[in-house]
């Protein structure tokens, strides 16, 4: 006789170690002595942190995030932008990974960001209107094993992220 219930789905196992090739996100290289929370797994979970708020930087590392994005962009004022920078470039080391939002490649802070790029700890880089990725940027990513996570808001960002070979990502 039926009940009138609906019967049980079968519940999943989750697996707790999803495959590395699994297609759950980019996977982010940092370097040794990294932090439990920013291996070098396959990121499923981005934590933004503003570049002007020093004080959650080392908050955000520990959240259990599997990356930490600190935003020098949109989260920043102008007047503060060359403080969120220096905040950051104090801060960052190897023991503390993060990957840096820097300002797009028309404002006048962009290669001041390039600069800050190069410093051990940053593991990758989120280019906004991604329309041009300059061969300066392709340098300091393959110099040091960074990763592009270029953000496409245009058909020509779309074309200049297929056609440039760079150490890319998808969000």
């Amino acid at each position: 006789a039926t009940t009138g219930r609906r019967p049980r789905r079968a519940t999943r196992k989750i697996n707790p170690e999803p495959s590395r090739t699994a297609r759950a996100g980019p996977t982010i290289r940092l370097h040794e002595g990294t932090t439990p929370a920013m291996h070098a797994a396959p990121a499923r979970s981005y934590l933004f942190v503003p570049g002007n708020r020093p004080e959650r930087f080392a908050r955000a590392c520990s959240s259990g995030a599997h990356a930490v994005i600190v935003d020098l962009e949109d989260a920043v004022q102008p007047a503060e932008k060359d403080a969120a920078r220096a905040a950051l470039a104090a801060w960052v080391s190897p023991a503390n990974p993060v990957i840096v939002r820097v300002n797009a490649a028309d404002t006048p802070w962009h290669a001041a960001d390039l600069e800050l790029c190069k410093a051990p700890g940053v593991a990758g880089i989120v280019l906004p209107k991604a329309e041009f990725i300059s061969n300066h940027l392709i340098d300091i990513c393959e110099s040091g094993d960074r990763h592009i996570l270029p953000l496409i808001e245009t058909a020509a960002g779309f074309d200049a992220v297929l056609v440039k070979p760079i150490n890319r990502q998808r969000l």
